[in-house]
């Protein structure tokens, strides 16, 4: 099938990696920054703004999205207590 006028100016997410992206994303930092940037969650928003209905695909995206941001918190806490406690055996 061919594309329509319509079909050419409707801008198309470009889901491409640059060479090192793989490597990037599977790290701590990596994955934290996928809680604000996020080609899946672009990618979700263009096919919306398309009408397709990925409502499932959202709910799956928020969840994860809090789950690393919760885990972060408990990380950033138990990183603080232990901080506490090691200061008090010190003493």
């Amino acid at each position: 099938m061919g594309t329509t006028g319509a079909d050419e100016e409707r801008p198309r997410h470009d889901g491409r990696a640059s060479k090192n992206y793989s490597s990037d994303v599977h790290t701590e930092a990596g994955v934290k920054g996928l809680v604000t940037d996020s080609n899946l969650e672009r990618l979700l928003t263009q096919l919306e703004n398309e009408g397709k209905n990925v409502s499932a695909a959202w709910a799956e995206l928020v969840a994860l999205k809090n789950f690393v941001t919760h885990s972060t918190q408990l990380k950033s806490q138990a990183l603080t207590h232990l901080q506490y406690l090691l200061s008090l055996y010190k003493q």
